[in-house]
């Protein structure tokens, strides 16, 4: 799966993300980061979106929910996974057209982002 990262390497780079006190706040602002500097397409209830429409959401939604947001997976699972309001999952669209769920990509970019703290922490 070609991951937002490897497209926006240069704009978000894990070390920012890796200091700090907070790692859930550390990591849900490196995947909206990932997200808002990628060139995907994203799709929210059935309507296709810009990177920067969909971080905007994402943002209100955390916003909305941030009490019951107690790590990293709360917020893919609460927040990026799906609209409360119709409770159809987001989807981003690769390029070539394949058309994947977003929880799916964060997921993976956020196991990466962890792979990477173990890599500098060792």
């Amino acid at each position: 799966m070609p991951l937002l990262s490897n497209e926006v390497s240069n704009k978000a780079s894990y070390q920012k993300y890796l200091t700090g006190q907070d790692k859930k706040f550390n990591e849900i602002n490196y995947l909206l980061d990932l997200v808002e500097h990628s060139s995907m397409v994203f799709e929210r209830n059935g309507q296709k979106g810009s990177s920067k429409e969909a971080v905007e959401i994402l943002r209100f939604k955390l916003y909305q929910y941030k009490d019951k947001i107690h790590s990293t997976e709360d917020f893919i699972e609460k927040v990026a996974s799906f609209s409360n309001h119709t409770k159809k999952s987001y989807f981003v669209f690769l390029p070539g057209g394949k058309k994947i769920l977003l929880k799916d990509l964060l997921y993976t970019e956020l196991y990466k982002l962890r792979d990477q703290l173990k890599k500098i922490t060792s």
